[in-house]
């Protein structure tokens, strides 16, 4: 597989910090995906 393949597993995350009330978030560039918080 290239480097940088669709073909293996995507993920998406968020990290929220409950001291500073701040979400943090990522997503997979190879997915159409987001990480939206509320």
């Amino acid at each position: 597989l290239p480097g940088f393949s669709a073909l293996c597993g995507g993920a998406q995350g968020i990290v929220i910090d409950l001291e500073n009330r701040a979400l943090m978030g990522g997503a997979d560039p190879r997915r159409q995906a987001y990480a939206i918080g509320c």
